[in-house]
C-alpha cells in the first residue's frame, strides 16, 4: 500500500496544546522513511506542514511551529 494511502484519524479539540502523538502501532508499521516535515491534508482541503520529533523508538510526535 502506498504511503499516502496509509493513515489513521484522530479527533482534535480546540486546545490540543500544539502537539499530537502518532499511534505506536502506526509508527511501528509505517514510519520508516517518512520525510520531515510532513504535509497533513485537512478535511477543508487545506494542507498544513508540520515537523515531527521521535522521542523514543516507538513514540513520534507532530509539533506545530
Amino acid at each position: 500500500m502506498p504511503l499516502h494511502e496509509r493513515g489513521f484519524f484522530k479527533v482534535l479539540v480546540l486546545n490540543f496544546r500544539h502537539e499530537l502523538k502518532i499511534p505506536k502501532v502506526f509508527v511501528k508499521e509505517y514510519w520508516r522513511g517518512v520525510s520531515n516535515p510532513i504535509v497533513l491534508k485537512l478535511p477543508n482541503n487545506l494542507e498544513q506542514r508540520v515537523h515531527w520529533i521521535q522521542k523514543n523508538e516507538d513514540e513520534v510526535w507532530l509539533e506545530q511551529d
